[in-house]
């Protein structure tokens, strides 16, 4: 039913800052380095963010990416270079992935719902086998639709087959929550590991 009664659950987890931590300063300070700047060069880059989003909307694909930030920084790197430097920057959460392995092992499909972009994903997939234990993923670029707008929960509803309060989600962001609420969504803002943990047991996806 799409009003989310009597459907089976499923979990669906944000990426950053849930599952894995990352540093944008780690990346900074590679592309300056290999750009011939200092970092403080890098204060209106990141100021205005548009060019990662337009990256991260499905606007660019990385090899386009990769030329703008080249002509913009004077980035030196091939584009392999460019994929470490700006990929690298991840560090598991080992509390949140053993908490969607528990998740998982009860029998409910766990899935990502991440604003992310391709060299960000292949290069978790790459360090992190956890990551491919879920059911599923639904990413930004790849919908070309972004948290909070509404387009990509839809996605999500679409690809999993379920909607409304069976679809139980976390996120680092309160307005990803609050877009993900306005569809019916049981769903909270994650900010520490204690609080989500009891938000999941009253939800009954996580059992004590």
């Amino acid at each position: 039913m799409k009003n989310g009664k009597h459907e089976r659950p499923v979990m669906v987890f944000d990426l950053g800052k849930v599952l894995v931590d990352f540093d944008w300063m780690i990346v900074a300070d590679r592309l300056a380095r290999r750009s011939g700047k200092t970092l403080a060069d890098f204060q209106p880059l990141i100021a205005d963010p548009s060019l990662l989003l337009d990256y991260e909307s499905g606007r660019y694909s990385s090899l386009e990416f990769y030329d703008k930030v080249r002509d913009l920084l004077g980035y030196s790197g091939s584009f392999e270079d460019f994929h470490g430097d700006f990929g690298d920057m991840f560090t598991e959460i080992p509390e949140m992935v053993e908490v969607s392995r528990r998740i998982r092992q009860s029998g409910i499909p766990t899935w990502i719902l991440s604003n992310t972009n391709e060299i960000a994903i292949e290069t978790i997939r790459r360090q992190f086998p956890f990551f491919a234990d879920f059911d599923g993923y639904v990413y930004s670029y790849e919908v070309q639709s972004m948290k909070p707008d509404s387009a990509i929960y839809r996605a999500l509803e679409d690809q999993t087959g379920v909607s409304g309060s069976a679809v139980i989600f976390i996120d680092d962001n309160a307005a990803n929550i609050e877009g993900a609420r306005q569809l019916g969504w049981t769903a909270m803002h994650h900010t520490d590991h204690e609080n989500t943990v009891r938000f999941l047991k009253e939800s009954g996806v996580l059992q004590t």
